[in-house]
């Protein structure tokens, strides 16, 4: 059995896009004027509604990764149809009420180098230089765009994590941030920080001589550790570890 889900309305970087839906081992078809996306995913769904369902939530996950930054911008939206192909029979149509627009918006901070060029060059070497930064400064972008998409398509509680890093870091946040990083790895947590630096966060987040009168226990159960890590050092720390907690769910 395959499946295709009906698309339409792509705007904006259409390269990126497909870069991304590419790593997630999704592709975009023409066919007949119309375009379709197609995946082994989808056909290892049973029903048209489950397969569009899954349409959907890669659609959440691009807007997922849209909030966290926006200087490249691809738009598609999931339609109102999913055809299913199984072998020796016409193909059938089912067909949806809704549609809904889903956004790929990644703001890179792509760092900008600052080419030198020689007055002594010719037109086409400039215009050859001028491209080979675009290309760069591209790939850079794409590489963070598929990091973010394919970590939070693989583990839903990377989104989680992501919308937390995204808010006020107060000791309580980075405690639940802590917790959803331990749920996935468990005592492999401790391959992303050493078992001291985490007794040191832990210790310091929940002490008000510590972190101040945010600490998450207000009555202190402990003495503080003897390594404090004061609010802004915890809050690196947090950021830190998630962005290779998240680097390890994308490879």
């Amino acid at each position: 059995m395959k499946w295709r889900v009906e698309i339409s309305g792509i705007e904006g970087n259409e390269r990126l896009l497909r870069d991304v839906l590419d790593a997630l081992k999704i592709t975009i078809i023409e066919e007949q004027g119309s375009r379709f996306l197609t995946s082994e995913k989808f056909d290892s769904l049973k029903t048209a509604g489950e397969v569009r369902d899954e349409a959907k939530r890669i659609r959440r996950i691009l807007d997922e990764a849209a909030v966290e930054d926006a200087a490249m911008r691809g738009t598609f939206t999931v339609g109102s149809s999913v055809l299913e192909e199984r072998p020796g029979e016409p193909r059938r149509k089912h067909g949806f009420v809704d549609i809904i627009a889903g956004t790929l918006q990644i703001r890179g901070h792509a760092a900008v180098m600052a080419v030198g060029i020689s007055v002594s060059l010719s037109e086409d070497d400039r215009r050859r230089i001028e491209e080979e930064q675009k290309e760069r400064d591209y790939q850079r972008l794409r590489q963070r765009a598929t990091l973010l998409v394919v970590s939070g398509y693989r583990d839903e509680r990377v989104l989680q994590v992501r919308h937390l890093l995204r808010g006020d870091l107060t000791p309580n946040t980075m405690g639940h941030i802590a917790e959803l990083i331990e749920a996935d790895l468990g005592d492999a947590i401790n391959e992303l920080a050493s078992g001291k630096q985490w007794s040191s966060f832990n210790g310091s987040i929940n002490h008000p001589d510590a972190v101040g009168a945010q600490a998450r226990h207000i009555v202190p159960r402990h003495q503080p550790p003897r390594k404090v890590m004061r609010l802004p050092d915890a809050q690196e720390f947090i950021r830190k570890v998630a962005a290779r907690w998240m680097d390890r769910k994308a490879t």
